[in-house]
């Protein structure tokens, strides 16, 4: 159970839920009202529901930092998404039918704590930027401190909104040897 959740509790009106993209559709969060972009607004983010919504993002990555680097900063993307079961579980391509869900306010949490402390929150991305775009998307950067030279670190990342988690994302970040 990760520590130190933060969470943010604001309302959304139901109309914006029907802004934004197609499903399926994997965009960047940037702010704007670019027609065919997707748009971040977290003005009126809302915590997702466990009984319909799921956060998916990468089940691993590796990190590798320079031999005199001391942290690396990684962006990340996740989606927050509500299956359809009504699709009969599958797209008109045979792959998975599911909604983006906008307006979804998150939190970021690590096993990394002897970097970031009791908190547990390494996003260094602005609090008013934490919510999923029109298009389901979560983006947010991490900055990690790099083990020594020759070494490597394995911690996980997990992203929530309330009740709603991600599957833990296991991250390797190795330093490079001196040569």
């Amino acid at each position: 159970m990760p520590m130190g959740i933060i969470r943010i509790i604001l309302f959304i009106p139901l109309l914006l839920l029907l802004q934004g993209c197609s499903a399926g559709s994997f965009g960047s969060a940037k702010p704007g009202n670019e027609p065919g972009m997707c748009n971040l607004n977290c003005g009126n983010a809302i915590i997702g529901s466990a009984d319909s919504f799921e956060i998916r993002g990468p089940e691993e990555s590796q990190l590798t930092c320079a031999p005199t680097q001391t942290e690396i900063v990684t962006n990340w993307l996740f989606r927050v998404v509500e299956p359809l079961a009504s699709a009969g579980g599958a797209d008109a391509d045979g792959g998975e039918a599911f909604r983006p869900v906008p307006f979804i306010s998150f939190a970021v949490h690590t096993s990394y704590v002897a970097v970031f402390g009791e908190n547990n929150d390494p996003s260094t991305t602005d609090l008013d930027l934490r919510c999923s775009d029109t298009c389901g998307v979560i983006a947010f950067d991490v900055t990690y401190a790099c083990p020594v030279a020759g070494e490597s670190a394995n911690v996980t990342l997990q992203v929530t909104s309330g009740g709603l988690f991600s599957d833990l994302t296991n991250v390797t970040i190795t330093t490079q040897d001196v040569e």
